[in-house]
């Protein structure tokens, strides 16, 4: 299984305690890993933005698993 990394466009749906939990600077029992996996499991997010794979991605997986696609940056908007 090949691993790739892409910047993603998303909007999550929050609470006001997370979005304040997040924006705070003491995070308390909640961090932004936490409530950001969390949304994710319990499917409070939409795909809504520009999303691409930058070219450095690209050249990392043609230099890991010895491929030979163009390297340029691929896109697409939700």
């Amino acid at each position: 299984m090949y691993e790739l990394w892409a910047r993603v466009g998303i909007s999550f749906r929050l609470t006001e305690e997370e979005i304040r939990s997040i924006l705070s600077a003491d995070l308390g029992e909640y961090n932004m890993k936490h409530i950001i996996s969390s949304a994710f499991t319990e499917g409070r997010f939409e795909l809504d933005g520009e999303t691409y794979i930058p070219e450095a991605s690209i050249e990392d997986i043609n230099r890991k698993y010895n491929t030979g696609y163009d390297v340029c940056e691929y896109e697409c908007s939700f």
